[in-house]
């Protein structure tokens, strides 16, 4: 969810009227939550996350990206080119999905920030989850501006170095051992994709774009695997 939310929202940033990358977003957005409607104990009672919003991250995430949804599928509502539907190609409105689409990603990292989890943390989750919407955002322009390709290929290996970094934190031994030895294969695939996905670029952004999901959805299992078993994070003050 977090993975295929976090690109939808960084494709939907610089999608900039291409109807191709726009539908690609709404996919993956949908696929993605639909996964966190499934993934919560009882999804038939998900439409009652109002009831929650004044204390629950998790009901504010709920809220944030069912907004997003629509503001998804403006550019595709656009593609009909009826008179009417002028008005959805106002700034303002991209504009403001561009907002709702931040401010959405940011409850996920507050439902995770809110825990005790070390590797939960505001200092590593908020790079991550951000630095994931950066790269997709950043893949997304080399679409129309292979110039910026470069800039892709520089950022990914940044945030892969990232993640060795924040790992060193003392805090972190037991994470570090896990993610090391029991996880290590998955943290080379995290790797291993991130630099290929950062080579693809120069040949193709929709070569590099599967890689780097792979990239992604490989540092969100370390993410959740490695970290101390304690339940899921819920309604949360």
């Amino acid at each position: 969810m977090l993975t295929l939310t976090q690109a939808a929202v960084g494709i939907y940033l610089a999608a900039s009227g291409s109807l191709a990358l726009s539908i690609l977003s709404f996919a993956l957005f949908a696929i993605g939550l639909t996964a966190a409607t499934l993934h919560l104990g009882q999804p038939l009672k998900a439409w009652r996350f109002f009831l929650g919003l004044k204390t629950s991250w998790l009901s504010r995430e709920l809220l944030a990206f069912t907004v997003l949804g629509a503001f998804l599928t403006v550019p595709l509502v656009r593609a009909f080119d009826l008179p009417f539907l002028s008005i959805l190609a106002h700034p303002a409105i991209h504009l403001t999905g561009a907002l709702t689409a931040l401010a959405a990603v940011f409850t996920s990292v507050k439902i995770y920030e809110s825990t005790p989890r070390v590797l939960w943390n505001a200092r590593i989750t908020f790079p991550r989850f951000f630095g994931a919407v950066a790269l997709f955002t950043l893949l997304t322009l080399s679409f129309q501006s292979p110039q910026l390709a470069p800039l892709f290929s520089a950022t990914t290996p940044g945030l892969l170095a990232l993640d060795i970094l924040q790992l060193k934190n003392p805090t972190l031994s037991r994470e570090r051992t896990i993610i090391t030895e029991k996880l290590s294969l998955i943290g080379k695939i995290r790797l291993a994709s991130g630099v290929l996905s950062a080579a693809a670029i120069f040949l193709s952004p929709w070569l590099a774009l599967p890689f780097l999901l792979t990239s992604i959805l490989a540092e969100r299992t370390l993410y959740f695997k490695a970290v101390r078993p304690l339940k899921m994070p819920g309604f949360i003050h």
